[in-house]
């Protein structure tokens, strides 16, 4: 992915998910904090639909900032967003 090539050096979050129930109860903030110890020299980074605020939101809670995008090429496969963004946060 183009996006991934623009986040040389750091350290990144593949996939973050917990189970709508238990949403809200700090664990993906938990989760972040422990993939954080594996953080390259540029800090850490990752990618996320424009469309999921949620997840968004827990990442600017934790220093993350959108550094680039680009369009979801859909393929077939359905989704609101319309683009992917790169969030890094420095170390």
């Amino acid at each position: 992915m183009l996006l991934e090539r623009e986040a040389y050096g750091t350290g990144y979050v593949f996939v973050l998910s917990t189970v709508a129930e238990a949403r809200g109860e700090g664990i993906g903030s938990s989760l972040l904090t422990f993939a954080e110890r594996c953080r390259g020299t540029r800090g850490m980074s990752l990618i996320v639909a424009d469309n999921n605020t949620g997840a968004r939101k827990l990442y600017e809670r934790h220093g993350y900032k959108v550094s680039a995008r680009r369009p979801i090429v859909k393929n077939g496969w359905e989704s609101d967003g319309e683009n992917w963004l790169l969030m890094i946060k420095a170390p």
